[in-house]
Order: structure tokens, then C-alpha cells, then sequence
């Protein structure tokens, strides 16, 4: 047993879509700390007081966030980020330094990519992969020498602890702790699904045994499986509880495929009335006829595939392996039964030629048309087998969304690589075709108005409206 400890678990983003006054920005659920509460609760009962904060949906200004801290007196906060959100991730943790005499305790993707950053920001304890068991042992006042996975300074150098190896069970782990967030104000932004609705966000798995040299390994390279019936169990809860639209999220939800028509069959025989959305996690060579003809009497609206590039030197190069006459099928047979259908390429791979990066505009209008239009550019973090090919250690990565500056930088043949992709994509019959989808698929005006006001954010007014006005 431990004393009353409160607790503040904190998801340090910041806007990454926003780019003009009345915009709204787009926003997750911040899944890995509501499994954090659930499990301290599980563990700890009445003697933990848990409260999660989102930094873009709760935290307005550092004002705010330091009258949190001194209002709530906190004995531990928990910061998790991404490294994109790093510059969030410092200020947050210099504002609870500066406000309060809380343990400051890092995790997140961050911390995997690049410890010493984090150790930098002055956290008194980071937390290196799965923080459930780990965070648990520091609220029960464990010793730091003790605890296993974590990363810490001692006498100006850094401690790191035995690795902790990720849980193998994951049907054990509560189910993530909902009556800590607020959905109305989730609800008020931009979901994963661009719309406006209650989300649910599953994970039914951790861990990827692929091989994408551009991928942190946080949660490990096995793929560690929820079981179909627990899976089944926590998406009839968020149903209990009115929540309609569920992410899945996976690394990759469907490596098994028996496992994934396992939970389809048992969302549609519960006849739920669920929207379901897989903006990430289908690997595209492991999709076939019989498991999009399940996922859509199951109740799939959108389904997000993975290109990355067109090229097979590529593919191999990138240690992704990816069939591309599979993921063709998969992309063409999915948009065949009229759900919202995604998919992206990823330009600026290490040995890239200006062919190969064509290739991938050529492979991708000759599909049909991204309902949503992706196209990445690689921002090869430190932690990864893509930084470590690049030698670099350039810090300008701009956004996690279409930012190419640094590859116009590199190579100014990417300009016009982008510029054609850009022509596709704002054709006049891709976004007519594209907003026809997404009203069949339930889409109002008003969320496609939000959407499109962040994706093309240079589209002139009434040409939307015309698109509006011709869908319907």
C-alpha cells in the first residue's frame, strides 16, 4: 500500500495541422496514458488520484498549466511526447520544475529516440518503453536501482536500468480509463477520422516484427496479440458507453488475419452500429477480398494504407518488403465497396533517385483517388535505422505533415515531384470524386468544411462550396 498520491499524466503535443484563425486542430486520444490510470487504479485503488491532460484540448497557455500545478500540488507528473512535440515536452517540464516539487517522470516515443534530450529537459525519471509495471513500481516508492526500464541522472552521468521486456499477456492490462477524459472537448476537435464525433481509440496489439528502417522499435520488434474476445469485450464497453466511432491504432492489426476476421465477425453478429476507422495499422500484402468484405459488413468507413514508395529497390532498402501488385488490389477492392480509402508515399528515402521518387507520384494516381491525400516526407528521428543511414543530425524536421522543406533543400527535384503530386491531388475529378465519398460515408458539410480547411488551406472559398454543392 502506498499514501493518497496524486498524480498528473500529461500528453505534451502542440498544433500541427492549425494554420489560420478558426481552424481547429486534429487530435488523439491519448491512449498510452489512459492505460497508465487504469492501471495505477487497478494496482493502487483510492490510494492514487489520477487526472490526465491533453496539452492542445486542456492547456490553453503556460499560465494555465503552471495554475494546474499549483492548484493540484501533484507528487508525480508523467510527461509522454513524440519527438516532433519535443520543444512542448521541454516547456512543460520546465514549467511543473518551476511551479512544483513533483517527480517529474518522462516516456513516449521520445525517450526512445533520443534519452539524452530528455534527460536534458531535467525529468527526474525516464521511462523506456511499456510504462505500466515501471510507473507502478515508482508509485510504490521502489527504489530507482530497482526498478527495471528506466533511465535516470546520478552524479552528472546517465543510469540506465536492465531493459524491461514488454508484457507478453495483454489481456491482463485493464481497459483504458475513459472516466478521466472529457469527450466533449475531444469531440470539438478534428478527430483521427477528420469529423466531429465521441472516438474511441483501440490498440488490440503492441510491438511490429517488420522492419521499416524509418520505425522506433518502443514497444519491441514481436507482435504481441489481444485476444479476439478481449479485443470484442472492450469495444462493447465503448459502445455501452455511446461511443460509436472506434481507431483502431495498431502497429499492424491485421498479422493475424484469423485473429482480425475473428473481431469483425463478433462486431457484426453484436450489431453494434459502430463506424470503424483504420487510419494506420493494415499492412496492404496481408489484406485480401475476404477480409475487406468482412471489415465492411463489420461496419469500416475508412481504411489508411501504407505505400511509402513505388520502387522495389526501395522497398528492399527500406526493409519493408512491400508487395506492390498486392497493396494495388487491396487499395482498388476496397474503394470498389465505397468506403473512404487512404494511402501514402513517403519521399526522401536515403538513396532515392529522382525516377524512383516519380515512380511513386505514377503509382499512386494511377489508383483511385486518396479520399484524404497523404504524402510524407521522411524525417529519419534519431533511434532509427534511417538516422543512422543518413548520418545526420539535422534538427529541422519540420511537421509530421507535408513539410518538404528539407528535402527541397537536398535535392531540388523533389520540387517537382511535390508539384505533381500537388496537381493530382487538387484535380478537379480527385476531389470530386473525393467529397462525393466522404458525404456517402456520412461526412457533413461542416466536417468536410474542417477537413479541407487544413488540407487545403489555399483553397478558395466557393470553389469549396462548389465541391459541397456538386457532391450531393
Amino acid at each position: 500500500m502506498v499514501d493518497k498520491k496524486k498524480i498528473i499524466l500529461v500528453d505534451a503535443c502542440s498544433t500541427w495541422l492549425k494554420k489560420n484563425e478558426g481552424q481547429t486542430d486534429q487530435v488523439v486520444l491519448p491512449l498510452g496514458l489512459m492505460y497508465l490510470s487504469s492501471h495505477l487504479k487497478q494496482q493502487f485503488g483510492d490510494s492514487v488520484d489520477t487526472s490526465i491532460l491533453h496539452s492542445v484540448v486542456d492547456i490553453k497557455s503556460d499560465e494555465q498549466l503552471r495554475e494546474i500545478i499549483e492548484r493540484e500540488k501533484p507528487d508525480i507528473v508523467g510527461i509522454r511526447t513524440q519527438t516532433v512535440y519535443r520543444d512542448e515536452f521541454h516547456n512543460v517540464a520546465k514549467t511543473v520544475k518551476e511551479t512544483s516539487d513533483a517527480l517529474v517522470i518522462a516516456g513516449g516515443p521520445h525517450v526512445s529516440s533520443d534519452l539524452d534530450d530528455v534527460l536534458n529537459a531535467g525529468v527526474d525519471i525516464a521511462v523506456i518503453g511499456e510504462g505500466e509495471h515501471s510507473l507502478a513500481e515508482i508509485v510504490a516508492g521502489k527504489k530507482k536501482e530497482e526498478i527495471i526500464g528506466i533511465a535516470y541522472r546520478e552524479d552528472g552521468r546517465t543510469v540506465r536500468t536492465i531493459p524491461r521486456v514488454g508484457i507478453d499477456n495483454l489481456d491482463v492490462l485493464p481497459f483504458p480509463d475513459y472516466d478521466n477524459i472529457d469527450m466533449d472537448k475531444y469531440e470539438s476537435n478534428l478527430s483521427y477520422g477528420f469529423n466531429f464525433r465521441k472516438q474511441g481509440v483501440v490498440t488490440t496489439s503492441r510491438g511490429c516484427q517488420f522492419t521499416c528502417d524509418f520505425c522506433h522499435t518502443t514497444l519491441g520488434k514481436k507482435s504481441r496479440l489481444r485476444s479476439a474476445e478481449n479485443v470484442l469485450d472492450e469495444i462493447q464497453e465503448l459502445s455501452d458507453r455511446g461511443i460509436k466511432d472506434i481507431y483502431f491504432v495498431d502497429d499492424i492489426f491485421n498479422i493475424n488475419r484469423k485473429r482480425a476476421l475473428e473481431i469483425f465477425r463478433g462486431i457484426s453478429e453484436r450489431d453494434l452500429g459502430l463506424r470503424l476507422y483504420f487510419v494506420n495499422g493494415l499492412r496492404g500484402d496481408l489484406v485480401n477480398e475476404e477480409f475487406i468484405d468482412s471489415m465492411v459488413e463489420a461496419g469500416t468507413i475508412w481504411v489508411s494504407y501504407a505505400i511509402e514508395t513505388a520502387s522495389p529497390r526501395l522497398q528492399k532498402e527500406i526493409g519493408k518488403h512491400l508487395s506492390l501488385p498486392k497493396v494495388r488490389r487491396a487499395i482498388e477492392y476496397s474503394a470498389q465497396q465505397g468506403i473512404i480509402v487512404n494511402y501514402w508515399g513517403l519521399l526522401g528515402s536515403h538513396t532515392e533517385t529522382e525516377q524512383e521518387a516519380h515512380q511513386t507520384i505514377d503509382f499512386m494516381e494511377s489508383l483511385p483517388p486518396s479520399v484524404i491525400p497523404y504524402l510524407f516526407a521522411l524525417k529519419p528521428f534519431k533511434g532509427t535505422d534511417a538516422h543512422e543511414k543518413a548520418q545526420s543530425t539535422d534538427d529541422d524536421l519540420g511537421s509530421v505533415y507535408h513539410n518538404f522543406a528539407h528535402l527541397f533543400r537536398r535535392n531540388r527535384f523533389y520540387m517537382n515531384v511535390v508539384r505533381r503530386w500537388r496537381d493530382s491531388v487538387w484535380s478537379e475529378d480527385r476531389l470530386q470524386r473525393s467529397t462525393s465519398i466522404l458525404q456517402n460515408n456520412g461526412y457533413s458539410n461542416e466536417e468536410i468544411r474542417a477537413a479541407y480547411g487544413v488540407l487545403y488551406s489555399s483553397m478558395d472559398k466557393s470553389q469549396l462550396e462548389g465541391l459541397l454543392g456538386g457532391s450531393k
